[in-house]
């Protein structure tokens, strides 16, 4: 404990000039360091030049080149520093080339360095393919569930904004896309309108560019409740000329299961009850169902009476 005590003393007596003393030493043993030879593996930035107007990449190509130089510590730091770039020129390409890369494609070497590239070290070859850029607009698909809590109800579908989005990239590959999907999301036990946003499931190529990355999507929810209409008229049509018909009873009751929303808005004059002179063939005169046309999101209904008969005068 006591060699401890003075070892800490004799540090924080005149620690500064210690401290001062310690950062002369690594910094002149850095400089010696730095002033052998070595050979070092660096990444250099690879850029195209000279891409034909109106055309892309179909695939992707590395970002950078691994390349093995020599020489002395410090111009090995600058170099790694410094703003080079291997250089591919595309200016005689045909749609599809493969390159073989060498170190006289480097350009942006320190000036006064006695830095030399040795060889790339990988990738050596770049595979360069083109095509024509393209633009299509393309539908959003839902993958989105809502459920609701017991005793309401969803009233119509799921609304997208937008509900279709533009695209971009090789022509070849927009072609093969024909739709793109929302990320797959559930929410439960929703009482009211719900909105959010949601991810777009973006295409496996780097290449293919999206307008957007997310859409909102929107619902209307409601409580379901129940409703009645009388006296709703059943029309009889497709008479023929000359006939004389006639419905009984000439009228008839439903009971409409739906959004409270939806059945405050529904008016007895967007129903109709129809039967079809044409098929009472079809049945005994006496049990002939009507055809009901309901307005929309109507969950279930019930008719009173279920059955009409129908008297013909010749």
């Amino acid at each position: 404990m006591d060699i401890l005590k003075i070892l800490q003393n004799l540090w924080l007596k005149d620690s500064k000039v210690k401290l001062f003393s310690l950062l002369i030493a690594l910094f002149l043993w850095f400089y010696v360091v730095t002033d052998n030879y070595f050979t070092h593996t660096v990444k250099i930035p690879l850029f195209l030049i000279n891409k034909p107007t109106g055309w892309i990449l179909t695939h992707s190509i590395p970002e950078s080149i691994s390349v093995e130089v020599k020489g002395n510590g410090k111009d090995i730091i600058r170099f790694i520093y410094s703003k080079k770039k291997l250089l591919i020129n595309l200016k005689n390409i045909k749609q599809t080339k493969t390159y073989n890369l060498n170190v006289n494609m480097i350009e942006g070497m320190p000036e006064n360095s006695r830095i030399t590239p040795v060889k790339i070290v990988s990738p050596k070859k770049v595979k360069i393919e083109l095509d024509k850029f393209s633009t299509k607009k393309i539908p959003v698909n839902s993958c989105i569930s809502l459920n609701p809590l017991n005793g309401y109800i969803q009233v119509g579908s799921i609304v997208l904004e937008p509900d279709s989005i533009l695209i971009s990239g090789p022509r070849s590959q927009l072609n093969e896309i024909k739709s793109i999907s929302t990320d797959s999301v559930f929410y439960k036990r929703i009482t009211k309108d719900f909105s959010k946003e949601v991810n777009l499931v973006n295409p496996a190529n780097d290449n293919i560019e999206i307008s957007c990355k997310k859409v909102k999507f929107k619902a209307r929810f409601q409580r379901i409740g129940e409703r009645i209409f009388q006296h709703i008229p059943v029309n009889f049509v497709n008479v023929p000329s000359g006939v004389s018909a006639m419905v009984v009873p000439s009228a008839l009751t439903l009971k409409l299961q739906a959004g409270v929303g939806v059945l405050t808005s529904i008016d007895p004059s967007m129903i109709k009850a129809e039967i079809d002179y044409r098929s009472i063939n079809k049945y005994s005169r006496n049990k002939i169902r009507a055809v009901i046309e309901l307005p929309d999101n109507i969950i279930t209904y019930q008719a009173k009476p279920q059955f009409f008969e129908i008297i013909v005068n010749q």
